[in-house]
C-alpha cells in the first residue's frame, strides 16, 4: 500500500464509514470530493479500515510509527511522552547507574514496566554488577587437561558420566 498522509487516511476512513463499508462507493465519493489529489483504489479503503481496526496503520500510533503488533499503553504514557517523568528517571540513573528498576519505580511512583520502557527508549538497559573470574593465559593448560579428562569419561561411560555430573541428587 503506497504511503498517504495521515489526513488522507483519515478522509478515506471517514468516507468509507459514511458509505457504510461499501468500498466501491467510497472510492467514487472520494474521487468526487477530492478531485485534485490522487485517488486510491477501492481496496485501499478496505485495507485502511482493517489496519486501523488492528492498530497497525503506519504513522498513526502514539510515537508516530505503529507497525507490527498493537501495543498496550499504560496510564503513564501521556506523562512520559511529555518528558516530565522520563527526566526524573534518567536523572536517577545518572546519579547511580547500578540502581535497579524496582528502586526507581519505588522512588518515582512510576510502574516498573514504564521505567523499563523509558530506559529502553533512551537506549539504556538495567545495569547489574556481575562477578566473573579473570581468565589468565596460564590457565589454558589446566582447561585443556580438564576437558580431556571429561571427554575420556564421556566416551568411557556415557550414562554414568551424566548421572554423576549433571543430575540433581
Amino acid at each position: 500500500m503506497s504511503q498517504y498522509t495521515s489526513a488522507e487516511y483519515a478522509n478515506m476512513h471517514f468516507i468509507y464509514g459514511f458509505c457504510n463499508g461499501n468500498a466501491n462507493r467510497a472510492a467514487a465519493l472520494y474521487q468526487e470530493r477530492y478531485p485534485n489529489i490522487r485517488h486510491p483504489d477501492y481496496r485501499v479503503f478496505i485495507q485502511v479500515h482493517n489496519l486501523l481496526c488492528e492498530g497497525r496503520l503506519r504513522g498513526t500510533g502514539l510515537s508516530g510509527a505503529s507497525e507490527g503488533r498493537p501495543q498496550r499503553h499504560s496510564v503513564f504514557v501521556g506523562v512520559i511522552d511529555t518528558g516530565v517523568k522520563s527526566v526524573e528517571v534518567l536523572e536517577l540513573v545518572e546519579e547511580d547507574p547500578s540502581t535497579s528498576i524496582s528502586q526507581i519505580s519505588r522512588r518515582t511512583g512510576i510502574p516498573k514496566k514504564s521505567v523499563h520502557r523509558i530506559l529502553k527508549r533512551h537506549q539504556l538497559y538495567p545495569y547489574h554488577y556481575q562477578m566473573f573470574q579473570t581468565l589468565m593465559p596460564r590457565y589454558g593448560a589446566f582447561r585443556v587437561t580438564f576437558c580431556q579428562i571429561m571427554l575420556r569419561k564421556i566416551i568411557k561411560r556415557r550414562s554414568k558420566f551424566f548421572r554423576e555430573n549433571f543430575m540433581d541428587r
